[in-house]
């Protein structure tokens, strides 16, 4: 698996990169301090994972998420950020993961698994869940894919359904479990 790293702080991208060090199975690409070289950067090499700080000065990373997405790359985005309120704005904007920094081994490592897709422990989990609050089939399917990270618009796209049916699902589905979104639901069940 590769990654790209980019925050316009060089102790944050020295963190990331020990970090990574004790995960083999990621290879970082390159890291940057500047988005607007690194949005290049990201085109060219097309990576299964981007790191991206929030705010950064020339492009926030919302707007190099924005961009590369438009090039048409489709790599996870997890945004790692000091502030903690832009959680629910990645999340919108479908990010895979959100790291606080100073980024912890085990919400990294925690992220990483869920990357590698711990397919068995996310069963386990969703048929926990499912027998616990009673998910109908559907939102116990949908509930999967969301723990694989997948956005609404993936998870219609593969159920041959609209992005508003599998929204409504989801509002359902987090009502019944009795949270108010997903990342609390992430929060609760893989964290």
């Amino acid at each position: 698996m590769t990654a790209i790293l980019v925050d316009d702080e060089q102790l944050a991208i020295d963190r990331l990169i020990s970090l990574f060090a004790s995960f083999p199975e990621i290879e970082v690409l390159t890291a940057m301090t500047c988005p607007n070289l690194a949005q290049a950067e990201i085109i060219r090499q097309k990576p299964d994972l981007l790191l991206t700080d929030v705010e950064m000065p020339g492009m926030s990373g919302f707007e190099l998420v924005k961009s590369i997405k438009k090039a048409g790359v489709n790599t996870k985005v997890v945004f790692v950020t000091a502030f903690d309120h832009y959680a629910i704005k990645a999340i919108r904007e479908a990010a895979f993961d959100y790291l606080t920094k100073p980024v912890d081994i085990d919400d990294l490592k925690a992220m990483i698994v869920r990357m590698n897709g711990d397919s068995t422990n996310h069963k386990n989990i969703v048929g926990q869940i499912g027998e616990e609050f009673q998910l109908t089939e559907r939102e116990s399917e949908i509930l999967a894919m969301v723990f694989k990270g997948s956005t609404s618009q993936e998870i219609a796209n593969r159920l041959f359904l609209s992005k508003h049916t599998i929204d409504t699902h989801r509002r359902n589905l987090l009502a019944k479990i009795g949270l108010e979104s997903t990342k609390d639901l992430m929060l609760k069940y893989l964290m």
